[in-house]
């Protein structure tokens, strides 16, 4: 009342008599002081328990650049409340309970460029609602409840980068939702309830490098959806009940090093679909138990594959060429699936640049460590890695094969629980592949 300000920090506001009360006044008198009192150009009030803020409690601190409200008990926030703070580039409102926004909620804050609504309780957001926020680059929607999305709502972020809306309840998105976002580079829309992809709903995000569709309710997806992202560098479809794909889905994703494609419902895949991931380091194809055969040129075109996952599908048969390009291939996979036999050629390609020994009690380690005496199959993946040399036992006299553990032309196969055998010879080879049951 005495119209003097006397500075407060967070640490104090807490300690305050009127913040000790939870009567709303005293809350809203405190919060103002807060405010009112701060000569700084951010402002944070995180974990505060705050669950209300006075209408007028910026008026004072124009000068305000970044504010930070985040993890408290914010039900609503009065309209317009930010708008005395046009210079404003950082708002944080995650971890609150939200339920709405103010259509103008940001209404004259231009310089906006960062805006993080996630883990709250917002169920729609206004059409208009980012209106004017060209500069804005960063912008959370996750962990809501939202259920639909204005089909024009962020057609005015001509500048965002990162936009996401993860964890909700979409069900739908517009064919033309992301029109003019030719800026952004990831985009996040896993965990909602997806049940289908306009055409071309992506051709206009041609810097997109990351894009997530995991955890949806897509059956299939349309002709072409991932064309036009040339630095894309993950990608992820996978945890969809899928049914087929088209055989032509994926454009040229040179830098692609990593794809997962599982817990689906498809009993096989298109011949060229990693055909244009020439970059591929990583691929994971398991866990999809109705995936009962693979075309031979699959693989085609992955020369720099190392880690190649088919394990726990319903694979009964394998073509003798499925593996022949994967030439730098360390890691393969193959485990609990139906297979009963292979072909006696089939490694044909990887016994060439590499050797193989044999999974069995008579292949141990002869290192020098504790690992030392052990059988191959007794060893974990970490453990065999730092196996020096390998002891053949045969009815020829004792052979040592030996191989650096940090070469990467070090093969690991396994074909656990598959009943699967293997015509072919593979214990006099001189480079050495291990094959370990795990």
């Amino acid at each position: 009342g005495s119209g003097h300000c006397v500075q407060i920090s967070q640490q104090e506001m807490k300690q305050h008599p009127l913040c000790h009360s939870n009567t709303e006044n005293r809350i809203k008198k405190c919060v103002f002081k807060a405010f009112a009192c701060s000569k700084s150009v951010q402002k944070s009030l995180t974990h505060s328990l705050l669950h209300t803020v006075h209408p007028e409690a910026f008026r004072v601190a124009p000068q305000l650049l970044s504010v930070k409200l985040s993890s408290n008990r914010l039900v609503a926030l009065p309209p317009r409340i930010f708008s005395p703070l046009t210079h404003l580039d950082q708002l944080l409102l995650d971890g609150n309970r939200l339920e709405s926004i103010a259509p103008k909620m940001f209404e004259g804050l231009s310089d906006l460029q960062v805006i993080d609504l996630s883990r709250n309780n917002l169920g729609s957001l206004a059409a208009e609602l980012f209106t004017g926020l060209s500069k804005l680059h960063f912008l959370n929607l996750g962990r809501n409840s939202i259920k639909e999305l204005p089909p024009t709502i962020f057609h005015p972020l001509t500048n965002l980068k990162t936009l996401f809306i993860y964890n909700n309840e979409i069900k739908t998105l517009d064919g033309g939702m992301f029109a003019g976002l030719d800026k952004l580079t990831e985009l996040k829309l896993h965990y909602n309830q997806i049940a289908s992809l306009p055409p071309q709903l992506f051709w206009s995000l041609g810097k997109m490098n990351t894009l997530t569709l995991s955890a949806n309710q897509l059956q299939t997806i349309p002709e072409k959806t991932f064309y036009h992202m040339p630095e894309m560098k993950k990608l992820t479809i996978y945890n969809n009940p899928l049914l087929t794909l088209p055989d032509q889905l994926m454009g040229h994703m040179p830098q692609l090093q990593e794809f997962y494609l599982y817990n689906t419902k498809l009993t096989t895949l298109p011949p060229n679909l990693f055909a244009n991931m020439s970059g591929l380091i990583t691929l994971n194809v398991h866990i999809n138990d109705r995936l009962s055969e693979l075309p031979s040129d699959l693989f085609c075109c992955l020369p720099f594959l190392d880690k190649l996952s088919l394990k726990s599908n319903n694979l009964v048969q394998l073509h003798p060429q499925l593996f022949s390009r994967l030439t730098r291939l360390r890691l393969l996979y193959l485990n609990d699936n139906k297979l009963q036999g292979l072909p006696g050629d089939i490694f044909r390609a990887l016994i060439q640049s590499f050797g193989v020994v044999a999974d069995n009690d008579e292949v141990i380690c002869s290192t020098r460590d504790d690992r030392a005496r052990r059988t191959i199959s007794s060893l974990s993946d970490d453990d065999f890695l730092h196996c020096d040399a390998l002891m053949v036992k045969s009815r020829l006299p004792t052979t040592v094969s030996s191989f650096n553990s940090g070469h990467t032309h070090t093969l690991t196969l396994t074909l656990t629980h598959t009943h699967t055998h293997i015509h072919t010879h593979t214990h006099t080879h001189t480079h050495t592949q291990s094959r370990k049951r795990k």
